[in-house]
């Protein structure tokens, strides 16, 4: 029974690799592929998650955070860098909190990558939470200068060869005084597109930002801190369209979630 099994094998081997090389990858079942071939080789990308949390905003938290890196890191190919960047009241006072690189699997098994990614994902997440404390643990910030700290994080700029993700955990509401002129997103009133765009490109050039993929995540719709005004649906459809078309016209895509991340 045993070598029939082993036999059963060898055929099942030999039938893979004539498909894979006289029909090519595309054409060869994804059960037989998941079992015989390698995963096909990503390209790595750069990641920075920027952590608004204080000031009224609970668009960053333990949970959320934390709920991304689960979701986010096991869909990162090797060599990705996640970078994580934290929010104070001045984008001058701002600093890189964690880093990491995504490493490769020596094995090639199906069980040997699954063990492997969840041992990158524990990782970062006992890297990555704890550099965040200090964040969680002064919530009481005058200003939320978002837009300065995606220019930051731009700037920062991706590896070689490799896309930029920003991943923004926040309730988008830009207070600041910068080249962005006096803002105020929570009780204001909001620029005009062309007024916002034309501040961002005041921050760094407008060209930086091409190619960069956006994604604003758990962008709830909450009240205002301490009450100052009344949040509004309208205002709140007015800011995501504001950062969208702003973002937009600088070349840049945007994503927006009330939730986790939505790709």
């Amino acid at each position: 029974m045993r070598k029939r099994a082993v036999l059963r094998w060898i055929v099942a081997l030999a039938v893979a690799t004539l498909l894979f090389y006289a029909c090519g990858r595309a054409h060869v079942p994804p059960a037989v592929a998941s079992v015989f071939l390698d995963p096909v080789e990503r390209q790595a990308v750069t990641v920075d998650i920027v952590c608004d949390y204080g000031g009224g905003s609970t668009g960053c938290t333990q949970d959320s955070l934390g709920e991304l890196l689960r979701t986010l890191v096991p869909t990162l190919p090797a060599g990705s860098l996640l970078r994580l960047q934290g929010m104070t009241d001045s984008v001058l006072t701002e600093h890189e909190l964690a880093r990491y690189t995504i490493t490769q699997s020596h094995k090639r098994t199906r069980r040997a990558l699954e063990h492997h990614t969840e041992q990158d994902t524990n990782a970062v997440l006992t890297t990555f939470l704890p550099a965040a404390a200090p964040v969680f643990d002064h919530p009481d910030r005058h200003a939320s200068p978002i837009a300065e700290t995606i220019a930051r994080s731009v700037i920062a700029g991706p590896l070689p060869r490799t896309a930029q993700h920003i991943y923004v955990l926040t309730d988008a509401r830009q207070v600041s005084r910068s080249a962005l002129g006096d803002l105020d997103f929570e009780c204001g009133d909001l620029p005009s597109v062309d007024k916002f765009s034309d501040g961002l490109r005041e921050l760094i050039a407008p060209s930086t930002f091409t190619g960069v993929a956006i994604h604003f995540a758990y962008v709830r719709l909450e009240p205002v801190e301490n009450n100052r005004c009344t949040a509004t649906l309208q205002q709140y459809v007015a800011t995501r369209e504001l950062w969208t078309k702003s973002l937009e016209k600088l070349g840049a895509s945007v994503t927006w979630s009330m939730g986790p991340v939505q790709e």
